[in-house]
């Protein structure tokens, strides 16, 4: 599920993932400081931080690696294992590496480490890196202090290295083959390799040699599990063997009636996005009257209402509320008029419809693609629904002309980078628009918040009129605890990052 990555799916940013995670436990009762128990949807989950995707596995990531910055609750940013950052200017970034701070292995952390970590990120390809690409050189100018240098402005480092790119690795376990189940971190919490069976549960333990403040982490123990389906998930929550789980608008009624704590937040955009723009598979998909044709047959009213219910709002344009993209004007850009929709096809030449098919995700994305299905049935289009295979692997390869997206947004620079420019992760046909390309050149080179609103929304609105995506609704992030247990969500993320999980007295 680019995030964000932050793309979610295995097209990790997010590509899709609305996986749900949820706490599970031993026999112990929810909300013991001794344990937090948490059931997750990734049964596979890689310790290579930029191997691994930076939407759900991001959790499991987390008790083992800190990042070089770290990403509060509020949505600010303060130093994290850099004890000082600064643009120097807009192509140039410097990190000062904190004093002390030492891996699990027993490795300190120098510059050196981090220029180690961070040249990965031209030598491997993984689904948490897409954003990275404006980095050029990597150089440590001394043993605490490392500059990074851009190849064009890029102003969103702080989200950056507060994710997965962040994330250092012990330099001597970097091209370790164990470093995909054994990670090795300056996290507060060390895996507990005997406890763990990769693929259905993983255990963390205290780090007895943590550099930082341990009190800061109220739990001794740290346990994943993996579940297959919201049902069984809630039913570990509602049962007092779950702490924390992320919940699902099918179970959120039983969660409530089950006296279960509720945190919601929007932060995901449900969608399709039309990729084959220039109609490479499918030449219908190359003209705009007909994505904007599709987008005018759904009703996205009654689409959310059957869906998400009181979770959710109807999407007219692709940029949520919580981004300084979104441009109120738009709406209602596209209200359901599927005798416009048949017009404008008929304008284009496909009175008699045509067909397309569509990647998705079973079981995270099944409802929203069959109604979306049922609608443009109505104006004579043919949408197939593909579930076969790996999605990331399928959409990176254009496999079909469309697919769909559950998107997690929040810092728009790093939110457009992998949908509209050129290289993006979630670009698969590599569509281009001069006019989007300025404009994002713009922003990343302007200090000036206002003129960066202004640059962002201008893009939003081009990709509505050209209707480069076909947004249905935004969806709230449903989180289950324990009613001891209190859980924070962080603006612009589709989980509850660890470091917000705490017991109420």
């Amino acid at each position: 599920m680019p995030r964000p990555l932050r793309v979610t799916a295995a097209i990790a940013l997010s590509l899709s993932v609305t996986a749900a995670l949820a706490g599970c436990a031993g026999s112990s009762s929810a909300s013991s400081t001794d344990e937090l128990d948490i059931a997750t949807t990734v049964s596979a989950v890689s310790f290579d931080p930029y191997l691994a995707d930076s939407g759900p596995s991001i959790w499991i990531l987390q008790p083992a690696y800190e990042t070089l910055i770290t990403k509060n609750v509020d949505g600010t940013y303060t130093p994290g294992l850099a004890s000082a950052y600064e643009y120097l200017s807009p192509t140039s970034f410097q990190l000062t590496v904190r004093d002390g701070v030492t891996f699990s292995d027993g490795t300190a952390l120098d510059a050196a480490g981090v220029v180690a970590n961070l040249e990965r990120v031209k030598t491997v390809s993984g689904p948490a890196i897409g954003n990275a690409a404006a980095i050029d050189t990597i150089t440590a100018t001394d043993a605490k202090t490392v500059l990074i240098t851009l190849s064009a402005p890029f102003p969103a480092m702080e989200d950056l290295l507060s994710h997965n790119v962040g994330m250092m690795v012990s330099p001597a376990d970097l091209s370790s083959p164990d470093l995909a189940t054994e990670p090795a971190g300056t996290g507060p919490y060390v895996l507990d390799t005997d406890a763990t069976v990769s693929g259905d549960h993983w255990r963390f333990v205290r780090n007895a040699d943590y550099w930082g403040d341990a009190s800061a982490f109220s739990y001794d123990a740290l346990e994943y599990k993996y579940f297959t389906d919201p049902s069984s998930t809630l039913n570990a929550v509602r049962a007092g063997t779950m702490d924390i789980a992320l919940g699902n608008t099918t179970t959120a009624e039983a969660a409530k009636s089950a006296g279960l704590q509720i945190v919601t937040q929007a932060t995901d955009t449900w969608g399709l996005v039309l990729g084959d723009r220039a109609g490479t598979n499918q030449p219908a998909l190359g003209d705009v009257r007909v994505r904007q044709a599709l987008n005018y047959a759904i009703d996205r009213d009654a689409i959310t209402k059957a869906v998400v219910g009181e979770y959710g709002s109807p999407a007219h344009q692709y940029f949520g509320t919580q981004t300084t993209g979104n441009v109120p004007a738009l709406d209602d850009a596209y209200p359901f008029d599927p005798e416009k929709a048949k017009e404008l096809l008929a304008d284009a030449g496909y009175a008699n419809g045509f067909t397309f098919a569509v990647t998705a995700v079973p079981g995270i994305h099944d409802a929203m693609v069959q109604a979306i299905q049922g609608y443009l049935a109505e104006v004579g289009v043919t949408m197939t629904i593909d579930q076969d295979g790996d999605f990331f692997a399928n959409v990176q390869a254009a496999k079909d002309p469309a697919y769909a997206l559950t998107y997690t947004q929040g810092d728009m620079y790093t939110t457009l980078a992998p949908i509209v420019t050129p290289t993006g992760v979630l670009n698969p046909y590599k569509s281009s628009d001069e006019r989007i390309n300025s404009l994002y050149a713009q922003a990343a080179a302007s200090s000036d918040p206002a003129e960066q609103t202004s640059l962002y929304q201008q893009i939003a609105q081009i990709v509505s009129d050209d209707a480069w995506f076909l947004p249905v609704y935004y969806a709230d992030v449903i989180v289950y605890a324990s009613k001891n247990v209190e859980v924070k969500l962080w603006p612009g993320e589709g989980y509850p990052w660890i470091y917000a999980w705490s017991p109420i007295s």
